[in-house]
């Protein structure tokens, strides 16, 4: 196992730019807070927290993209097509994705 991990920091290393990051030190203390809770390094969490945000800010535009690209008559309609699955899922399922959601932003 500890070959393996050796061998994963070496390719990390060789596949991945470094960047030096500067960040408040209330904001360094959460982040330091998931590494420890995970049993990361805090460059670990850092770099999956990063990714994340482009990949929703991506998301985000191609939504509005496509938001852009629709009619006000087509919106009407996915949007109702939207509640009525809402009204399908349970409320146990629908608070989780609301939560989950609201973590994201």
């Amino acid at each position: 196992m500890v070959l393996v991990d050796i061998l994963v920091r070496i390719l990390q290393r060789n596949l991945m730019e470094r960047i030096n990051l500067n960040v408040p030190p209330e904001i360094r203390a959460r982040i330091r807070a998931l590494a420890k809770a995970s049993r990361r390094t805090e460059g670990e969490v850092t770099r999956e927290l990063v990714v994340r945000a482009l990949d929703q800010i991506d998301r985000a535009a191609a939504i509005e993209a496509i938001k852009r690209a629709q009619t006000p008559e087509h919106v009407q309609r996915v949007l109702e097509i939207a509640n009525a699955m809402e009204r399908l899922r349970s409320p146990l399922e629908v608070r989780r994705d609301q939560a989950k959601r609201r973590a994201a932003r």
